[in-house]
Formats: structure tokens, C-alpha cells, sequence
């Protein structure tokens, strides 16, 4: 800085603060961008020098502050005006850089220089546009219009011939009929052993007296209760799945325009099936 080598200066100061952020640091990177005629990035440095000495209570606060103050008339400033339908999920750049949202929400202020603004949104063409701030206390605004859709969106919409389809594996024909296999299984081992332990419990009460002999009654009548369920869910599955197995189509009847036409319904209590065969 002595030496008048301000943007060697600012490059060693903007390293200083990267490698180790100081106060003192930030203000004179400030005012080394200020002297460059950087305003807009002197401005940023004197506002966020300003709230972090106001946070630590530090004396600084006030120079910072009045040197920003002191800038803002003289910043430059574009304003980004979005069409309404801007599709969801658009991106806005600045020379390769995304803004967040509010960074376009207002005027933002700017060093002078040319700018390119790239909008850019899945399924549309991006959208490039220039603009260049050339004096202090310029405001400028660009308009940003409706985007147009990609070629390729607008044709990967278009309705497509459908194409002859392969012939559907045993387990996509008969899966109801193999579900309800399935289910009829389950039944049958519930069955099978709450039946068994009904039993046992029966037994060991004849064995006992008093309480004991309630108890073990009670849990007798319990398993069987289970053991019943599960032979009708036995039952129930069996006839579902030996039904289903007969009327769904074969290997050779998916093919055809006329092939059956089915609709399986299963419910608590009941198994529906209706369609033309």
C-alpha cells in the first residue's frame, strides 16, 4: 500500500483474511477495494466488518458503519426483472455464478464491469443476456423473458407408438393364484400348531384342579380360537388360489387382443373375482 501497489495489496489482504479472518483485516481490505474503485465490494466489506464489531462489541463498529454509509450513494446497481412464468427449479447466474434468491430479489449493487446473466432450467433453453455498469450511482435494469422449451423436451412428449411387449413371466400371470398359495400356507401352519398346543393345554388340565385347571382351560380355548382362524384362512386360500390358477391366462394367452379380461379383489372375509374369460 505504501508503494502505491493497491491491487497487490488487496490480493495479500484478501489472503490474510482468508487464511485467518481478523477485523482489523477486513477493514482494510475495504478500503484498499475502495481505492480501486471496487465499490460494491468495499460497501460488503464495511457492512459485514460493521456487524461482526457490532456482535463482539468492538469500538471499530462505528468507523465501519460510517464508511459504508458513505459509499451507498455511489454504488452501482442491477436490477433483474423475471417474467412470471419462470419455470420451477430455474437458476440465475452471474459470470458463471449462482445467485441465491435474494440476491435478484432487489437492486443488487455492483462493481463496475460486464456481466453475463445465464437462466437456466431443466427441460429449456438457457438463456444469456449482457449487461455493463460504467459509472458510479448507475442503476440499470434487465429484463429477463419467457424461456423457450428445449427440442428435446417438446418431442420426449409426443405420443409414442407402443411397442409389442414380451411375454410376461409365469410369476407376473399367476401371482394372485401363488399369493393366495401363500396365504393358504400361513393358515395352515397357524393352524397346525396352535391346534397342537390347544390340545397340550387341554391335556395338562385334566391333570390340575382349581385355579390351575381354569387357567390352563382358558388357554386352551384361546389356541383353539387361533387354530380355527387358521384352518379358515387355510380353506379360504386354498379355493382362492386353486380358482385364481384355472381362470388366469397361460403362456400363450397374453398375446391376444380378446385375452382375459380379470379383476381379483381380496378382502377380511372374502376373495372376488370378476372379469370376461
Amino acid at each position: 500500500m505504501r508503494s502505491g501497489d493497491v491491487a497487490a495489496a488487496c490480493a495479500k489482504y484478501q489472503a490474510s483474511y482468508t487464511l485467518d479472518p481478523q477485523l482489523g483485516t477486513l477493514l482494510h481490505l475495504g478500503s484498499c477495494e475502495e481505492q480501486l474503485a471496487r465499490l460494491a465490494s468495499a460497501w460488503s466489506a464495511f457492512r459485514d466488518a460493521a456487524d461482526w464489531a457490532k456482535k463482539i462489541n468492538d469500538k471499530r463498529f462505528a468507523l465501519a458503519e460510517e464508511r459504508a454509509r458513505k459509499l451507498e450513494p455511489r454504488l452501482s446497481r442491477l436490477q433483474l426483472t423475471l417474467p412470471d412464468d419462470l419455470p420451477p427449479g430455474a437458476t440465475i447466474a452471474r459470470n458463471g455464478k449462482v445467485l441465491l434468491q435474494t440476491a435478484y430479489e432487489s437492486a443488487m449493487p455492483l462493481d463496475l464491469g460486464r456481466y453475463e446473466i445465464t437462466v437456466s432450467a431443466p427441460g429449456y433453453q438457457t438463456w444469456r443476456g449482457t449487461i455493463e455498469l460504467t459509472k458510479e450511482g448507475q442503476v440499470l435494469s434487465l429484463g429477463i423473458p419467457t424461456l423457450q422449451e428445449a427440442p428435446n423436451s417438446a418431442s420426449s412428449r409426443a405420443p409414442r407408438v407402443p411397442q409389442e411387449r414380451a411375454e410376461p413371466s409365469l410369476w407376473a400371470r399367476k401371482w394372485p393364484a401363488l399369493a393366495a398359495g401363500g396365504v393358504a400356507v400361513a393358515g395352515g401352519v397357524v393352524w397346525g400348531v396352535f391346534g397342537a398346543l390347544s390340545i397340550q393345554a387341554k391335556e395338562d388340565a385334566r391333570d390340575s384342579t382349581g385355579l390351575e385347571q381354569w387357567q390352563l382351560l382358558q388357554t386352551a380355548y384361546d389356541r383353539g380360537t387361533v387354530a380355527t382362524v387358521g384352518m379358515i384362512v387355510t380353506g379360504v386360500g386354498a379355493a382362492a388360489a386353486l380358482t385364481l390358477w384355472t381362470v388366469l391366462p397361460g403362456s400363450n394367452e397374453h398375446g391376444s387382443r380378446d385375452s382375459k379380461a380379470l379383476q381379483v379383489g381380496v378382502g377380511p372375509s372374502q376373495v372376488q373375482v370378476r372379469g370376461a374369460f
